[in-house]
């Protein structure tokens, strides 16, 4: 897949190893959501930091709205404790509604260095992705 997050600025430290901490929610490895390291290690909740911004269960569309359409790629972009947390529909990896992948970044960055990280840190996950990545706020849908 075409890289449609250009980094904003090729020499920022956070866009080049080494990255933050940073985690995967959703389908990779193994059927079924889950969290997983970089490495591709899956964690439960005592693998996590300790500083890890919200409880697992949250990931798993605890930052997207159920009373808005499920559209693929409509993202929420939140600053939690510390860390960062894009979250959007994503039926790429498991065709049921509600199916959604979440990145949780140590750090606060913005929406678009937010998904250039994670596209450098998970690309297995992001070359399956068929559609763009889009805030909700920017697509007028709340």
């Amino acid at each position: 897949m075409q890289n449609d997050y250009p980094l904003q600025n090729p020499h920022n430290l956070h866009t080049e190893p080494p990255w933050p901490a940073m985690y995967y929610s959703g389908c990779w490895l193994r059927p079924g959501h889950y969290l997983y390291s970089m490495t591709g290690r899956l964690l439960t909740s005592r693998r996590v930091p300790e500083d890890f911004p919200c409880r697992l269960a949250a990931l798993d569309g605890g930052f997207l709205s159920p009373r808005l359409p499920q559209v693929q790629g409509r993202a929420t972009h939140v600053h939690l404790n510390g860390w960062t947390i894009l979250s959007f529909w994503d039926q790429s990896g498991d065709v049921r509604p509600e199916s959604c992948s979440t990145f949780v970044l140590r750090g606060l960055y913005p929406f678009a260095e937010t998904c250039a990280i994670a596209q450098k840190g998970f690309p297995r996950v992001w070359e399956r992705l068929g559609f763009p990545i889009v805030l909700r706020e920017e697509t007028g849908d709340g």
